[in-house]
């Protein structure tokens, strides 16, 4: 698919998994106007660093948040800033769980119609904190949720919009993304969404 720009946008791709091996990812669209390159580190950074509270609650130790790494989309050729601290490892106890199944984070913006909405996939479980469906524990979807509903307050508290990035309306491709700032995000069911790409994804 050919290049779209976001103007004043950046992609943020935070990335878990364990290096070399089992990986999967969670993307952020987030704009300010005018930002510098320092602006675009400090925002992979504080990504990373926000992210990394979330992991407590629910990350199994075989799994890690690797990395945050932050793309300008002003132009195709624009700086890519990463966050290049040490790989932040899970801490529940027990098996790995299958990362084909995750929970969904649902990202809601003031615009109708799918182009309002996101999706997050979340996983990373321990097989005791899953049952066949669904996450057993209701403490650890309620943390998830909040970790994300906090992140809209903490990029705008330092000086960015997170937002939903269009790139289609009424199944056209548009030249520029249009963003929509999301307003609220939630865990609307504890079941699993499966993601199929992500079973042999290496």
């Amino acid at each position: 698919m050919a290049f779209q720009p976001l103007p004043d946008g950046v992609r943020a791709v935070l990335k878990y998994g364990y290096a070399g091996g089992r990986e999967w990812s969670n993307t952020f669209w987030l704009t300010r106007a005018d930002f510098t390159e320092t602006n675009q580190q400090d925002l992979a950074n504080l990504i990373q660093d926000e992210f990394e509270n979330m992991c407590d609650d629910f990350l199994q130790e075989g799994w890690s948040l690797l990395s945050c790494t932050v793309y300008d989309m002003r132009s195709e050729f624009a700086p890519i800033k990463v966050d290049e601290r040490a790989a932040y490892a899970g801490s529940i106890i027990g098996q790995q769980g299958a990362i084909n199944a995750a929970l969904v984070v649902t990202l809601y913006t003031a615009t109708r119609g799918k182009s309002g909405r996101g999706r997050h996939y979340i996983t990373g479980f321990s097989e005791d904190d899953m049952v066949s469906d669904s996450v057993s524990d209701t403490t650890v979807v309620e943390a998830i949720e909040d970790a994300y509903n906090a992140w809209i307050d903490t990029a705008e508290t330092n000086g960015w919009t997170w937002v939903v990035a269009s790139g289609q309306q009424n199944k056209v491709v548009l030249e520029n993304r249009i963003p929509y700032a999301i307003t609220s995000c939630a865990v609307r069911s504890p079941t699993f969404g499966s993601q199929r790409r992500r079973i042999d994804r290496i």
